[in-house]
């Protein structure tokens, strides 16, 4: 998909929930607005379903798999 965005979004619907739900249940970290508006009802409604951080393998299998970068050279 093209997204109005410079960077390439996680954009399924089971991305975008681990994502936001990871971050989520990270109390020293926040969670940007998404850069692509068609995103964004995907994104409030993961934040809105949010019960618990999901595993850390499972966001290293999203890293890995999505071959995520830092913006900041933080790690998952």
């Amino acid at each position: 998909p093209n997204h109005n965005t410079w960077y390439e979004p996680l954009d399924t619907p089971e991305e975008i929930e681990r994502a936001v739900h990871w971050v989520l249940g990270e109390p020293d970290i926040f969670l940007n607005t998404v850069g692509d508006i068609k995103l964004l009802p995907q994104v409030l409604d993961a934040a809105s379903r949010f019960e618990q951080r999901p595993p850390a393998a499972d966001m290293q299998a999203l890293v890995q798999t999505q071959s995520l970068t830092s913006l900041f050279g933080i790690s998952a």
